[in-house]
């Protein structure tokens, strides 16, 4: 599995002190399949990833679990005119989402059928 160079704090888990850690140069455009996999890692506690809990599923929510190498853990990231599309490996149409288009801190990251809303892309900030 690789990991990114990239740091991205997400609303939901501001409170927790968790960042994604991405590796220098998986933000590629085009299909994943050319470059693989990932763990997403926590910036702050190495030793967990972003899960999608319960399995890879629309309205599964994501959390950080303990690395077990499930398919609900590994993750694709494309980019789509400057932001990322983040999709489980085992469900590429899913994307990771705010909740309901939630804009406020603690709003639910979950699972949604990409729509290509604003709240289902991310920005990878260095």
């Amino acid at each position: 599995m690789k990991t990114f160079s990239f740091i991205r704090s997400i609303g939901a888990f501001h409170g927790l002190g968790v960042f994604l850690l991405f590796a220098m140069g998986a933000f590629q455009k085009g299909d994943a399949s050319d470059w693989g996999a990932y763990h997403i890692v926590s910036a702050s506690t190495s030793e967990f990833v972003l899960e999608a809990v319960d399995g890879v599923k629309e309205g599964a929510t994501i959390s950080i679990q303990k690395p077990n190498g499930g398919a609900n853990q590994k993750w694709i990231v494309i980019e789509e005119e400057g932001v990322a599309k983040i999709s489980p490996v085992e469900g590429p149409s899913l994307v990771m989402s705010a909740a309901e288009g939630g804009a406020n801190r603690g709003t639910a990251i979950v699972l949604e059928k990409d729509r290509g809303e604003p709240w289902q892309r991310w920005s990878l900030v260095k």
